[in-house]
């Protein structure tokens, strides 16, 4: 399902993936994300994507804000430098977020 970012019926229900349109680096400036998270009442979040200290950290700050856990794919995500990648990484350990390998996750 893809989820326009512009007002829009929200139906959720029996959707496998949820694709949140964005034009800005910050996932949480689409107009329906936090509608969705509340919508979907889960109690943890898988990240992964492109960039690590871009996007993928502006998704966790978003949902950790929110009181959401999250876990970083670490090796599903790709950064610019690795020592932003690190940085990054570190801030969301530090706000409660954990890091995992793809074969981790249940």
């Amino acid at each position: 399902m893809v989820v326009p970012n512009r007002e829009c019926d929200l139906a959720l229900d029996g959707a496998q993936q949820i694709i949140v349109e964005k034009q800005n680096v910050d996932v949480f400036t689409a107009r329906n994300l936090s509608r969705i998270v509340e919508l979907l009442a889960a109690d943890h979040f898988v990240i992964y994507g492109v960039v690590t200290e871009i996007c993928v950290l502006f998704a966790a700050r978003g949902l950790l804000k929110y009181g959401k856990p999250v876990t970083i794919v670490t090796d599903a995500v790709a950064a610019l430098t690795a020592e932003a990648s690190e940085r990054a990484l570190a801030e969301i350990r530090a706000a409660g977020g954990t890091l995992a390998r793809a074969s981790e996750i249940a």
